[in-house]
């Protein structure tokens, strides 16, 4: 039976496809939830916060000195920038900011369409699961800039799919209803 999910999941490069589906599902108007989160060093949360509610004197109260991670993280992007507060100020590190693209999936008919930009070539895993939990599709992509996939779910029962995708030590879940 896996074999034969596995069979029907057809993989088609498709710059275009998903960027038309980029295009015609996103909505840049539409209200974007920001938040903010400072992190130490070692990865602990230390501060969470909505953009509309920051305020840089919170950190400043809240904190200790010393170096943290601040990462402001929108639906689409994740910055993450080094930050330095001692006494009264805090400085941002920002020649080592590092922007990381959270991938984009859509469902179109009988297919999803994915696409992640990295642009520092980050390698990634692609999983997609079925509703039983089951691993349909793996992939390891390494050294592209842009990844972009197409996957046919005609041949395949109708049914939600949860699309995984690991990199830069983060992992990011999708679910997709195919009708």
């Amino acid at each position: 039976m896996k074999s034969i999910l596995k069979n029907g999941i057809k993989v088609v490069l498709g710059l275009l496809i998903a960027v038309q589906s980029f295009a015609n599902n996103s909505n840049v108007e539409k209200e974007s939830k920001t938040s903010i989160t400072v992190k130490s060093l070692e990865g602990d949360i230390v501060f969470t916060s909505n953009e509309n509610n920051f305020n840089q004197d919170m950190l400043l109260v809240n904190l200790e000195a010393g170096v943290y991670y601040m990462e402001k993280e929108s639906e689409l992007l994740i910055s993450v920038v080094p930050i330095t507060i001692t006494g009264n100020n805090i400085t941002l590190i920002e020649e080592k900011r590092q922007n990381i693209f959270k991938p984009v999936v859509n469902g179109k008919g009988k297919f999803i369409l994915f696409s992640r930009l990295s642009l520092n070539s980050s390698n990634m895993k692609i999983k997609i699961y079925n509703q039983y939990n089951e691993l349909l599709y793996k992939e390891y992509v390494t050294g592209e800039i842009e990844a972009n996939r197409v996957f046919d779910f005609s041949e395949i029962d109708l049914g939600t799919y949860k699309i995984v995708v690991q990199s830069n030590n983060r992992t990011f879940t999708d679910t997709i209803e195919i009708k």
